[in-house]
Parts: structure tokens; sequence; C-alpha cells
């Protein structure tokens, strides 16, 4: 008998628990006038100043103030669309949170591709997404970072910001725990982020959503930066893709860019490491198309800061030559299969990391085309050029590493 009581008051204990874990709340009002949400880790004004045009709500949000932080700015419409609920109408959001919100349309900072003059909206009558005149006016919330210093955040919004979609179970652990792994490593944690957004963007699942090129340049903007483009920018990058430039080799602008370092810097503070670090990992990232496990990164460092100490930039240069052929030879780039010009947004991105001018990529592309030099010969041009000594000298004047 008193088994069985046990058994009863385990059992009342466990549903007890289970249903506080199944209703931990949404959201946090900070008490300072903004609400976080604890599954995006956006921060939200929690009042709202009222109607306006798209324009003058992309400078308020801009020039907003509140919670001591000025880093506010208009949601772009997946962040927007994340605080809808599906199980509430007139208004579709939590009025727990949101007690003066409105039944009406709000603005998102992201531009209609297809038509300029038109930006995205969310009407939170019922949460449906649409679109509208920037003439129009529309209700405004305003909203901050997403990360707050914590790299699960930050993976969350990749999945919102490129999949449009919410983690899969043990997914965004799994990465926080890879990038947790490579810091442990001295690698830069920027780089588990690019490693991150990389893979979404090549990813089946991103391929089979036909994003247009305008629609990919905005998710590389809302994603690595943290802003929408103005439609200049949008325009330019836009039209070097139908010019022929690759969507890889525009990513490497983003994710090499000072832009996305400030960025960054804003979220989790200087994360710099060394330069040989970066050089090792460059040619994993570069050639292999992903992140390095622990013994192979730790031995090609130790063979790198061997040459580093030696001051002798020729013996860098052989050894950089050295480990990327290695890499081209492996079986795992084979089985990449790459084709000539994603073997040059390898080089791009392996040895000058960096994004490519369209004229050059087309250049290099025609070369390796035409048979004017085997892919050993063209990797050996790159490791050989003026650029890649800048890199090789900045590694000599790091010194040894204490």
């Amino acid at each position: 008998m008193r088994r069985k009581i046990f058994f009863i008051l385990v059992a009342a204990l466990w549903l007890c628990c289970s249903a506080a874990l199944s209703f931990a709340a949404p959201f946090t009002n900070n008490g300072n006038g903004t609400v976080t949400d604890n599954q995006t880790g956006l921060v939200w004004q929690q009042s709202e100043p009222g109607y306006m045009t798209w324009g003058p709500a992309l400078s308020y949000c801009n020039g907003l103030s509140l919670g001591g932080r000025t880093d506010w700015r208009l949601p772009n419409i997946k962040e927007l669309e994340s605080l809808t609920d599906d199980t509430r109408y007139n208004p579709a959001i939590d009025i727990n949170y949101f007690p003066n919100a409105h039944a009406s349309y709000y603005w998102s900072s992201t531009t209609y591709a297809y038509y300029p003059n038109l930006a995205w909206d969310v009407d939170f009558f019922d949460g449906h997404v649409d679109y509208g005149s920037k003439g129009d006016s529309y209700y405004v919330r305003c909203v901050r970072g997403g990360q707050s210093g914590s790299f699960g955040n930050l993976v969350t919004y990749y999945y919102n910001s490129i999949l449009n979609r919410a983690p899969e179970p043990g997914g965004a652990e799994g990465w926080t725990s890879e990038i947790e792994r490579i810091d442990l490593l001295g690698i830069d944690i920027k780089e588990g982020f690019i490693a991150l957004g990389k893979l979404f963007l090549n990813s089946g699942e991103y391929l089979n959503m036909n994003t247009t090129d305008d629609a990919y340049v905005i998710d590389l903007y809302e994603t690595f930066l943290g802003r929408t483009p103005s439609q200049s920018e949008a325009d330019y990058w836009a039209g070097e893709l139908s010019g022929g430039l690759t969507r890889n080799l525009l990513l490497n602008y983003f994710i090499f860019s000072q832009e996305f370092r400030q960025y960054m810097t804003g979220i989790f503070g200087d994360t710099t490491v060394r330069p040989e670090h970066n050089l090792v990992n460059d040619l994993y990232r570069g050639f292999l198309s992903r992140l390095p496990d622990d013994a192979g990164f730790n031995y090609l460092l130790g063979e790198m800061q061997t040459a580093q100490c030696s001051g002798n930039a020729q013996a860098i240069r052989d050894l950089t030559s050295q480990m990327a052929l290695n890499f081209l030879n492996s079986q795992e780039y084979a089985d990449r299969n790459t084709s000539n010009s994603e073997y040059i947004e390898d080089l791009y991105n392996g040895i000058l990391r960096r994004g490519a001018e369209l004229a050059s990529y087309q250049a290099w592309l025609g070369a390796l085309n035409g048979g004017a030099y085997t892919r050993a010969e063209m990797l050996q041009l790159f490791v050989n050029s003026a650029e890649f000594q800048a890199r090789v000298q900045q590694v000599i004047d790091a010194g040894c590493s204490p």
C-alpha cells in the first residue's frame, strides 16, 4: 500500500513539474519599459510611439534611448512575426506583457524586394504578414539585440533569420556546444557563426525556398549585420549577383567585413585571436567547409607556430601551401565534388579571406576552365600573392605564441 502511495506521489510530482516546465513564461517584463522574448532573446519596446510612415519609423527606432540602451532598431519581418501569438487574436499578441498593443498593422524594416516603395508589415489583429506602401502610417514597436551575449540566442536568431523557423530539438544546443568547443581551441567564436550561416545558406532547406537575389542580399544583411540594407546597397549587390558573382563569394564580403566584426563585438566583446590561429582555421573553412576537429587543429597549429617562430616568411608560405594541398588531395575534399567556380570560392575564402571582385573572379574562372593553370598551380599563385604575403607578415609580427 505504501509503495502504491509512493508511486502516486511521484507521478503527481512529475506531472506538476512537467506542467511547470511546459508553461514557462514566454516573456520577461524587465520593469524598465522593455520585454525580453525568452525564446529568441530579442528585447522589445513594451509601449509604442503611435502611427508613422516607414522612413520616420526607421529613424525613430535608431534614435531611441530606452532601458539604458541606445542600440534600438526597427525589427525585420522575421523578428516582428516572431512576436505574434497564434493562440490569440484582436490582438494576436500576449497582452499580459504588451498591454497597450493594437490589433492593427506594425512596420518591419524589411523592404519588399520586388517593389522597393513597399515594405513588409504584420497585422496584429490575426498575426498575418502583409506589405504596404512606405508612405502609409502604421504602428511601430522597436527591438534590440536578440543575442544578449549568449551563443544560444544568436544561434536561434540564425535559424529564424535564414531558415525562417525555430531550431529543431537539440539543434541550437548542438551548435552552441560546437561554438563553445572552438572557443576553447583558441578559434574566434565568429567562425562558429560563419560556419552556421554558410551551412544554412547552402542547405537544401534554404535552396528549396528559391530565394531571389534581392531576398538573398536582405538575408545576408539581416543575419550577419543585424540590419536591413538601404535600397542602393541591395541594388548594388543584387546587380553583382545577376552579373555572375556567386552567392558564396558575396557571402565572403559579409563575413569578412569590418561591419560584421563590429556587430559581433557589440554582442560578445572583442573575440580577436592570434593571426596564426586564423590562418590554420581558414584552411579548414575554405577547403573543407567545416570547423576544425580538436586533434587536427592542434597539430597544424603547432606546425604553423614552429614556422612562425622562425620568422621566415617563405617557411610560412610553404607550410600553408602544403597544408592546403593536403586538404585538396584528401577524400573529404573529393567528396565535396567542387566545380571550378567553387574552387575559386575556396581560394578566396581559405587563402585571401575575403570576397572577390566580379571581374577578378571571372578572369580566374576563365583561366581555370581554359586550362591555363591546374588547381594546384592556381593555389600557388594565391599563396605567392602580395596580398597573402601581408597575412604572413601579420603572423610573423605577432611573434612566438607565449
